[in-house]
Formats: C-alpha cells, structure tokens, sequence
C-alpha cells in the first residue's frame, strides 16, 4: 500500500511537467481553468446547506455575505469574519 500511494502521489506533479510544452486549444484551456472553481463549489456548497439542520436559511445567509464580500474584492479575511458575523447575526434575530 505505501509503495502503491507513493508512486501515484507525484503523479499529478509530474503530467504537467511532461505535458508542458502541448498546446492545448482555447476551449480545453478555459475548460480547465474552471476545474478549480468547480471543486471548489462542490466542496463548499453541500455544506452551506447542512450548516444548521433546523433553519436551512442560516448557512444561506452566510454565503450570500460571502459572496458579496468576495463580489466587493475584499481579503480572505475580512471575507470569512463577515460571514461569521451574518450568522451570528442571523442567529441573534431569529
């Protein structure tokens, strides 16, 4: 087993490096410049909705601050601390 994850763990490493000089159209190369972005949401989109299992709406309000706040360019931080205070926020009215 660890012989096995060693030999496929630089692999993602090492295929850029051999296929760095390919070029690629421009739909496959937009294509792939989503990847990211797609991961990213569906790592962080199923938790938005299972944040509170009695009010969906809290988790909702957080991302929608979030986005907002990231729409406005502002820092990682500042982005995640006003997310954090619309919860708590949303949690101190209802």
């Amino acid at each position: 087993m660890i012989l096995g994850m060693s030999l496929i763990t630089p692999t993602p490493r090492v295929i850029p490096m051999i296929f760095h000089r390919l070029k690629l159209s421009e739909l496959v190369e937009t294509w792939i410049k989503g990847v990211p972005y797609a991961a990213l949401s569906a790592l962080t989109i199923p938790g938005v909705f299972k944040l509170d299992p009695n009010n969906i709406y809290v988790g909702v309000v957080g991302f929608a601050f979030a986005v907002g706040a990231s729409i406005l360019k502002l820092s990682l931080y500042a982005t995640v601390f006003i997310a954090i205070l619309a919860i708590y926020g949303f949690y101190l009215l209802f």
